[in-house]
């Protein structure tokens, strides 16, 4: 059987993965990356996401709303338009590039100040971290020591208005270990759902009762595919352990941000920012959704 393999392109990364829902809500996401062509030393370079669909059969490839060939138009049409005439400094292209380079510099080095210079970013806190994902049929995965990693699972269904029923479970939570065929077909069966509910889905990953596991458990994170992962961590857990305990499953999965627990029940909650992760999620709560965004896991004098 022949797969078929369409790549989209485009400037957002969210734009293109609801472009994909909308007109192709059966193909599977293969891969999602980052491009940047031209420019020098990465400046004046153009940058463009790519994400690679998977259609199943049966899904029509001829120029009907959603159909393949008015995709591949469309991309093509728009590679032409960026390979086309060349940039004049008075020109509105030119003027783009110049703010999205303005805003590359501030986001890598600092902000600039009003005559061109980088003040200095502050060293205090980890990166930002990405918003819970909630559209019809994202998929999340929450891994971590099983029973935090379900607690937290039961929060993020709760943001979502989703009961804590509705969490589905793999890893270590399974009663035996399961082939990454069924971790795919669960995946698939998940995120069917969601977009039926119009809603996320949440699948709680255990590495372990302790999280000790990631490396067992990682097959099963790479075939479940998911649109972003969230990993837990103890905030009472020794500061070494805890480094040790983030360094061995980034090592074995991609995460793309720090749910915290135990946050509240600690005195020393700062420690978990030493960690230079993206931290999403404390105690139940979206950093994104709290007033005081991380101010609750420093320690104040």
């Amino acid at each position: 059987m022949v797969q078929r393999r369409l790549r989209l392109e485009g400037e957002h990364l969210e734009d293109l993965r609801a472009q994909a829902r909308r007109q192709f809500p059966r193909a599977r996401i293969v891969s999602a990356e980052r491009v940047r062509v031209g420019g020098i030393a990465g400046f004046l370079a153009r940058q463009h996401f790519e994400l690679v669909l998977e259609l199943p059969d049966g899904v029509p490839s001829g120029p009907q709303a959603g159909g393949l060939a008015a995709l591949l138009a469309s991309a093509e049409a728009e590679e032409e338009s960026m390979r086309g005439a060349p940039v004049s400094t008075e020109s509105r292209r030119f003027a783009d590039l110049l703010d999205a380079l303005t805003q590359e510099a501030e986001d890598e080095a600092g902000p600039l100040d009003p005559i061109g210079t980088v003040r200095p970013m502050s060293t205090v806190g980890p990166p930002l971290a990405p918003r819970l994902l909630r559209g019809p049929g994202d998929l999340v995965l929450v891994v971590g020591p099983e029973r935090a990693a379900l607690e937290v699972g039961a929060t993020m269904l709760g943001a979502l208005g989703l009961h804590a029923s509705d969490l589905l479970r793999s890893g270590s939570l399974d009663r035996e270990p399961i082939p990454p065929l069924e971790a795919r077909n669960r995946a698939t069966r998940a995120r069917a759902s969601g977009v039926e509910g119009g809603h996320a889905a949440v699948i709680v990953v255990g590495l372990g009762r302790h999280g000790t596991e990631p490396e067992t458990h990682a097959a099963t994170v790479r075939a479940l595919a998911a649109d972003q992962v969230w990993l837990v961590v103890d905030a009472g857990r020794k500061v070494d352990d805890t480094a040790r305990y983030v360094r061995d499953v980034r090592a074995a999965m991609v995460i793309d941000a720090v749910a915290v627990e135990g946050a509240g029940a600690t005195a020393t909650p700062e420690t978990v920012t030493e960690l230079e992760v993206p931290i999403g999620w404390v105690d139940g709560t979206a950093v994104a959704d709290s007033s005081s965004g991380l101010a609750h896991v420093y320690t104040l004098e």
